[in-house]
């Protein structure tokens, strides 16, 4: 009996935080937990061209690769 007191006592001492923290904790992991939910890949990317006299080796490297993931995944 003596043990049903001191949970009810704490409860009242603390519950209102306890729950203030849960639900705190649950926000935070909801808020974490999201997706693009925008739209289609294929439908929002577009390729990207080079300009072959002004971008540097490693960026027309980058954009092939790019593009090669484009080609793949959308296979026009």
């Amino acid at each position: 009996m003596l043990k049903h007191r001191k949970i009810r006592m704490f409860w009242r001492a603390w519950g209102g935080l306890i729950k203030l923290a849960l639900l705190f904790a649950t926000l935070i992991l909801l808020a974490s937990c999201t997706t693009n939910t925008s739209g289609d890949y294929c439908l929002l990317y577009r390729p990207i061209y080079a300009d072959y006299s002004f971008d540097t080796p490693e960026t027309i490297r980058q954009i092939d690769d790019n593009n090669v993931v484009y080609d793949t995944l959308c296979e026009r």
